[in-house]
């Protein structure tokens, strides 16, 4: 898993001071810093990392739902392609024993006509 995908797992917060005037905390994506989310200025430094642990907590399990419910979504392609071959061989010998009636058939017919127009 890449945590560059799973944007605030790998996210920053930021927040200004001027003249003793706190600016609202941006959490920002690392990298671009594009903005994610804003915070209340008033909050301290404890309440806003207690706030990223628990987006990040759930932001995880999240990802990791998603990952196991795409993956139920996939086929088992080599299980799939071993029921198939098996078909294959099944029909096959299938159409080879119905070709060897119809040979058989069509030798009858052919030596009973013979027969009769000699």
């Amino acid at each position: 898993m890449s945590k560059d995908i799973i944007h605030l797992q790998n996210a920053h917060v930021t927040q200004l001071t001027k003249d003793n005037k706190r600016s609202a905390w941006k959490v920002q994506r690392n990298g671009d810093n594009e903005d994610m989310a804003e915070l209340p200025g008033e909050l301290n430094e404890a309440q806003v990392f207690a706030i990223m642990e628990f987006g990040r907590k759930f932001e995880m399990i999240a990802f990791n739902a998603g990952i196991q419910w795409g993956k139920s979504l996939t086929v088992d392609w080599d299980t799939r392609i071993a029921g198939l071959k098996n078909s294959i061989k099944r029909l096959s010998a299938e159409n080879e024993r119905l070709a060897g009636i119809i040979e058989n058939l069509t030798r009858k017919d052919n030596n009973d006509g013979n027969r009769s127009s000699n």
